[in-house]
């Protein structure tokens, strides 16, 4: 079956592995993840970025199969134009986080 709808996943820290021909960021420990299922047109996390450990700052991965628009904060509204990031359908991205705070993301 082939995925559909947003998926978000809440990590601690991330690294940075190199080689000559490439870098990847490779999250640390997984928090906790939330799928949202097509048709849903928007949602936000219900539990928040988790604290700065020795493994550094908080991160977020989404993977998202639909294009949509996300923001970050403690009240995030991805609907705002101003605040908001644009993530192309088929897309997974790696976004820095802070303590405390959610994703919320719209159908773009």
């Amino acid at each position: 079956m082939a995925f559909s709808g947003v998926r978000i996943e809440c990590y601690r820290g991330m690294t940075v592995l190199r080689d000559s021909w490439w870098s990847y960021l490779m999250p640390g420990l997984l928090e906790w993840s939330q799928s949202f299922a097509s048709p849903a047109v928007s949602g936000i996390t219900t539990k928040t970025a988790v604290r700065v450990t020795a493994d550094g700052d908080p991160v977020f991965r989404v993977h998202n199969a639909e294009a949509i628009y996300v923001a970050i904060g403690p009240n995030p509204n991805a609907a705002d134009d101003s605040k908001r990031m644009y993530l192309s359908a088929g897309g997974s991205i790696v976004l820095k986080a802070e303590p405390g705070d959610k994703l919320a993301w719209v159908a773009a």
